[in-house]
């Protein structure tokens, strides 16, 4: 009989490559963190406190409009409607705004 793990399982089903997700969460002790700053309204952001290769979306709003981020650990950039955004706080992860 064959045997597939849970994670293989998922992978394939899926259709996405989570071999640095199930890393970061079940064999790391060490919380994501996501930094970022704005700047005249270009939003900086990136992963850090991470395992290599760690690159899971998180959604933000910014002026009441959802938008999607694909952090990686480089620092990226896209432009927001406004200089505040709120973090979907529904993520297992840590914020830290590197402006303050």
């Amino acid at each position: 009989m064959y045997k597939v793990s849970i994670e293989t399982f998922l992978s394939k089903e899926i259709g996405l490559k989570l071999n640095p997700f199930f890393n970061q969460y079940l064999r790391d002790t060490r919380i994501p963190v996501l930094e970022y700053s704005i700047e005249n309204n270009v939003l900086f952001y990136r992963w850090n406190n991470v395992v290599d290769g760690f690159d899971m979306p998180v959604e933000i709003e910014s002026n009441n409009e959802i938008q999607w981020l694909y952090p990686t650990e480089t620092w990226q950039t896209t432009i927001v409607k406004s200089p505040k955004i709120t973090i979907d706080e529904d993520y297992y992860i840590s914020i830290k705004n590197v402006n303050q």
